[in-house]
């Protein structure tokens, strides 16, 4: 997302360019937002198979398991915050 603005700037900026920051931070909250999505969509295709009535025990243990890494992401980003 950051990225490619940057890149869209810098494609359309005429003469020299620097940039400086600390870049690595930036990257890190994209990276975190991308697994807390990632995991919101497994979520969200599990729940599609048990209300389709196709769900057992390790679809729903799988479940279990995806949302408790959904509440622990959740308080990571928290405490970062």
């Amino acid at each position: 997302m950051l990225w490619d603005y940057l890149a869209l700037v810098i494609a359309n900026w005429k003469g020299e360019v620097v940039m400086m920051g600390n870049f690595n931070e930036v990257r890190k909250k994209e990276k975190d937002l991308d697994q807390n999505f990632n995991v919101q969509e497994e979520l969200a295709e599990l729940d599609a198979v048990i209300d389709k009535g196709e769900g057992n025990e390790d679809v729903v243990n799988k479940r279990t398991n995806v949302v408790n890494s959904l509440k622990e992401l959740e308080k990571l980003q928290a405490l970062k915050v």
